[in-house]
């Protein structure tokens, strides 16, 4: 029986795609603009939050200057590395999924899950984490049926969207654990 694909292998083949097909290119490429794309992705995300630019720009070299990046970097931890750059944007949809700052609308709704998709594809256990931080929401900040609809949509597309190889976290769930760059156990199917 063959073994199933990682689900990080798409992004990081539509990269190598933009690089004249170099895969090797594409990890550098992430791991080289870790810092800075993440500074940008935090400055961005706070801009509905923070109203004065010099305080995002602070925030945002912060953020991207936080031990977790220089950690990933140095230990080739892939997963943390994507992740880090897209942890801002996720949040600050999630919230607006909920409502916060601004009406939900569906179209979020549907562009925030397959955000969550990638960010849970490099680093499965974020989806754990948004199911656990989705249960509270539910019974905290979303108030309405919509509102527990858009929530299931959004932790439950990903999970589809990941198929087959969400499947087989199911059947093996210290796979959760895991993430491109980390070694792990050797998969003997």
């Amino acid at each position: 029986m063959a073994a199933d694909a990682p689900a990080w292998l798409v992004p990081v083949a539509l990269l190598a795609t933009l690089l004249r097909g170099s895969a090797s290119a594409a990890v550098d490429v992430i791991f080289l603009g870790v810092i800075p794309m993440s500074a940008l992705s935090s400055y961005l995300a706070t801009r509905g939050v923070l109203r004065s630019p010099w305080i995002r720009a602070w925030a945002a070299a912060a953020y991207a200057t936080l031990p977790v990046a220089t950690g990933a970097i140095a230990g080739g931890r892939l997963g943390t590395a994507v992740s880090f750059v897209l942890l801002p944007w996720l949040a600050r949809s999630c919230a607006r999924v909920l409502g916060v700052g601004r009406p939900a609308s569906w179209r979020r709704t549907w562009a925030t899950s397959l955000l969550l998709a990638v960010v849970t594809a490099f680093t499965p256990v974020v989806w754990v984490i948004a199911v656990v931080l989705g249960a509270i929401a539910a019974r905290t900040v979303a108030r309405s049926r919509d509102s527990w609809i858009r929530l299931a949509v959004l932790l439950l597309t990903p999970v589809l969207l990941l198929v087959p190889w969400s499947l087989r976290v199911m059947r093996e769930p210290s796979l959760l654990l895991l993430e491109p760059g980390l070694t792990g156990p050797v998969d003997s199917h």
